[in-house]
Formats: C-alpha cells, sequence, structure tokens
C-alpha cells in the first residue's frame, strides 16, 4: 500500500463536525487541538497511530476517534499487546466476525509473525470499499527507531503512520487539570466525593505529573479513599500526591490571603503529617482487599514490592485492622 504519510495538524478540520468533548476532557488549547485531529481522522476509515507518554490518555483518544466515526454503533475490541498470549491476540487479528474499532495498545510489544499478521488484516480491511473495521494502535516508544534497528516491520509502521495523531502529556495541557479532577469526582458516588479548594488545586497544578492523566486519576482516587465527602486543602492533597513517590518533595504553598487553610496547630510536622496518612492509607487498601497484598498495591497505584516496603517500614503486617 502505497502512500504519503501525514501528522494530523490542527487547522486541518472543516467546520461543523461533531465534537467528542465527552471523552476528551478539557479547554485547554492542547485539549482543543486534540479533538480536532481526532474529528479529522474519523472522517477517514485509514488506520491511526496515537503516540504519547505513558498515562496520557491514549485509550480515550482512541475511544473518541470511534465516537466520532461511522462505526460508533460497532465493537470496541482492546487487544493488550504486552499483556494478551500471542494465540490470543492472533485469533483476535484473524476473526472476520470481529467488526468495528480493533484498538491495539502497545504496538510495539506486538510479535514479529504477529506484525504480518497485522498488515494482512489491514490490507483486507482497506480492499473492501464497505468497510466494517478500523484498526488503531497506540504507542509510548519511537516506532521509527525500532524500524531502523530491524525489531518493528516497516511496512507495518507505514501503514499505521498514515494517520498519526500526538496525545499530549499532562504538562502540556495544566489548564486542564481542575476540570480532569472534577470530571473523576462526577463518576464516583456522591458520597464518595471529597472538595477539593483552591490551594489543593493549585499544589496539582505545580506537580510533574510523569504519569500523567493516569496518576492524576489516581490522587482522585486516594481522595476518595480518605477523605469521603471531607474538603481537601493543601496539606491532605501534599499527602495524597506523595504517595508513591516517597522522594518528592512538597509542593511549595503559596501565600494568598484568598486561600483557604485548613485548621492546624501552631506547630506542624509535615513529614509526620504524610507519613501518618501514608501509613492510614496502606491499612485502608488492605482492608478493602481482605489483606492480599497484590490487589491492595494494584488499588494504590504502586508496585507490589514498593508496597511491601512501606508495609515494613510503617510496621503494617497483611491482617493489621489499627
Amino acid at each position: 500500500m502505497q502512500h504519503e504519510k501525514f501528522i494530523l495538524k490542527p487547522g486541518d478540520l472543516p467546520p461543523h463536525q461533531p465534537v467528542c468533548e465527552h471523552v476528551i476532557v478539557g479547554r485547554s488549547k492542547a485539549a482543543r487541538e486534540l479533538r480536532q485531529m481526532i474529528e479529522l481522522a474519523a472522517m477517514a476509515n485509514y488506520p491511526v497511530l496515537l503516540t504519547g507518554p505513558v498515562g496520557s490518555g491514549k485509550d480515550s483518544a482512541a475511544r473518541a476517534l470511534q465516537s466520532a466515526s461511522r462505526l460508533h454503533d460497532r465493537g470496541f475490541t482492546v487487544l493488550n499487546c504486552a499483556q494478551m498470549s500471542n494465540e490470543d491476540l492472533s485469533a483476535a487479528l484473524s476473526d472476520p466476525n470481529l467488526t468495528g474499532v480493533r484498538y491495539i495498545d502497545g504496538i510495539e510489544s506486538l510479535a514479529p509473525d504477529l506484525q504480518l499478521q497485522l498488515i494482512k488484516r489491514i490490507d483486507q480491511d482497506t480492499i473492501s470499499g464497505h468497510r466494517k473495521s478500523r484498526t488503531i494502535a497506540s504507542t509510548h516508544t519511537c516506532l521509527t527507531s525500532m524500524v531502523s534497528d530491524g525489531s518493528f516491520d516497516k511496512n507495518l509502521y507505514y501503514r499505521l503512520s498514515l494517520l498519526t495523531i500526538p496525545v499530549p502529556a499532562l504538562r502540556h495541557r495544566r489548564d486542564d487539570i481542575p476540570v480532569l479532577v472534577n470530571h473523576f469526582l462526577m463518576q464516583l458516588d456522591h458520597d464518595k466525593r471529597f472538595k477539593p479548594d483552591k490551594a489543593a488545586l493549585d499544589l496539582l497544578m505545580q506537580q510533574p505529573w510523569r504519569g500523567n492523566i493516569k496518576e492524576l486519576r489516581n490522587v482522585v482516587a486516594r481522595g476518595a479513599l480518605f477523605h469521603p465527602g471531607r474538603p481537601v486543602g493543601f496539606e491532605r492533597m501534599s499527602a495524597l500526591t506523595n504517595m508513591g513517590h516517597p522522594n518528592r518533595r512538597t509542593g511549595r504553598r503559596s501565600i494568598s490571603k484568598a486561600a483557604p487553610t485548613e485548621d492546624l496547630p501552631e506547630s506542624f510536622d509535615l513529614k509526620a503529617h504524610l507519613d501518618q496518612e501514608e501509613a492510614r492509607f496502606l491499612r485502608h487498601a488492605l482492608d478493602r482487599c481482605d489483606g492480599v497484598v497484590k490487589q491492595a498495591a494494584d488499588l494504590s497505584g504502586l508496585r507490589r514490592t514498593t508496597f511491601v516496603e512501606k508495609m515494613r517500614r510503617h510496621g503494617i503486617s497483611r491482617t493489621s485492622r489499627e
């Protein structure tokens, strides 16, 4: 299949196209441009390659693309190359009854023989004038480097990269953080929604967010776990954001008369407070998971080894109910 690859750019979209704001949340320039590129790609039936760092929301972008396309009423099948067996991936790629969007997450991990199989699948989709399926792939790595060293098939890359959509990191759309926090809170049961104040939201906007939107969602989940229905200010939000990042320094609090504050004693030991909150968080997670460490670590957004090390540091056993 011969074509000239192009990367979608803001401004390419004709007017009066559908908007996918219910999936790609945010009012920042980066969010608006991402929606615009998705809506443009939705008008065609070519494969799409979504690029961007881990946790940036490539899966949401894929779902937004489907919702804006003519395949919106068909299936959305996720094929995770890092988690599924080669046998299951092969069966899904060769299934003629699998219609709708075929979302291949982590395409860089697809085995070489399955890369060849995917080329055939894409070509079969392209031949049909009334296609019922479409391939969307995502990666957080540089596929051109993998093509250069021979670990990724160049013909597959050419097919996938016909339409390339870069999904921005959260640090490039910081203005969306308050909107995203509210969006995640609205997905919770009403009695689980905590109430971050301005100082707490300002702190969130100062974070590096190396885990991007997934990391922000984890912080909101922790808040719902620890402070359901309660106000969350700077100190509590500091504790929530520092869990899982023991070496991260607490953000500096800007002094503002208008900023709401929590009642604190005159002498306040922030490190001791963070340690206390972290220990409470670990115990709560273990309680929720009946003492199963692996499940508690997954619920907390931590690696199991990190979770166990924190348990040792705080003197917590699997059956601790303190």
